[in-house]
């Protein structure tokens, strides 16, 4: 690491005053402490994993994935939006962040502020619940980022969900004792199949890191750090915006054009074949709205 003396307080100067030459100075800090570049890959396997024991140089390589990811997520937002509409989600990143930094760099000062905690009480979540039902809004005095993010984990997971479960054309599928069949097992169902053409950019690995994470962070309750939700969005935006794909002279614009079928009806008896493969007798009630793209085999 080298001498981080040049952006001393830079933590302190940032969080009170946001501005494009303070985020800048503390994108690069946080880019010197962090270490060697890694590459998105190994980045993303650290910071979603939440489960297995880690060694000494385990720790020590996630903090620094931790490190380099927020730093890729400030300069997500200072490369895209007015900072002084961002001054809390820099607030919330650096709060944060602020942990993993006293353990990498004790010189730097964080003791100024308090640390974001894990949770968020319980009454706040039904409040939240409660406005957007009978108001259609958030109750103004917890419409912030600290309490936002795990409506966010929320919304991320249920569409995700029933993605995976419409690009396959099923309403739900249960094992012959009538047991769902989770999420995690039907993404290796949809690894397996043939008929059906999945954009390169859909990498299934890291999608099951991202689902692994959500549930986690869902169930637990647990508040998620900002930069981790910045990269799952990354990793599922291909499942879910507009993608182009060509055929011959033809160009396709659509949101599931990253799952291509020529014959529907040949992709759902393949699909059908492989459950039942793997789990016999499994019941599967079919959607009548698939999240696929169907051409047809002479485009």
């Amino acid at each position: 690491m080298k001498d981080t003396r040049v952006y001393f307080m830079i933590i302190r100067q940032t969080y009170y005053d946001p501005h494009k030459n303070n985020c800048d100075d503390l994108y690069n800090y946080l880019i010197n402490i962090g270490g060697k570049p890694l590459s998105i890959e190994a980045i993303r396997q650290n910071i979603f994993k939440i489960k297995g024991k880690s060694t000494g140089r385990d720790i020590s390589l996630r903090k620094r994935c931790h490190i380099q990811a927020a730093a890729s997520y400030l300069k997500y937002l200072t490369d895209n939006f007015v900072l002084a509409d961002k001054a809390e989600d820099i607030k919330t990143l650096i709060g944060d962040i602020a942990r993993i930094i006293e353990l990498i760099d004790p010189e730097e000062d964080v003791a100024f502020m308090l640390v974001s905690p894990n949770r968020i009480p319980s009454f706040i979540h039904y409040k939240q619940a409660q406005e957007l039902f009978y108001k259609s809004s958030l109750p103004k005095n917890t419409n912030n980022r600290f309490e936002l993010d795990l409506l966010v984990i929320y919304s991320l997971r249920l569409s995700l969900e029933q993605r995976l479960h419409r690009m396959l054309g099923i309403d739900f599928v249960q094992t012959s004792t009538s047991k769902p069949i989770g999420l995690s097992n039907l993404i290796s169902i949809i690894k397996s199949i043939k008929s059906i053409q999945f954009s390169p950019e859909l990498n299934f690995e890291q999608i099951e890191w991202v689902l692994d994470w959500l549930n986690h962070h869902m169930h637990r309750n647990f508040r998620a750090h900002p930069w981790i939700i910045h990269q799952a969005f990354e990793v599922l935006k291909p499942m879910f915006l507009l993608t182009k794909i060509e055929k011959g002279n033809i160009v396709h614009y659509n949101f599931y054009a990253s799952t291509v079928t020529k014959d529907w009806n040949n992709s759902k008896a393949e699909i059908e074949s492989l459950i039942l493969e793997r789990y016999n007798g499994a019941k599967i009630t079919w959607d009548h709205d698939q999240e696929l793209l169907k051409i047809k085999s002479d485009e």
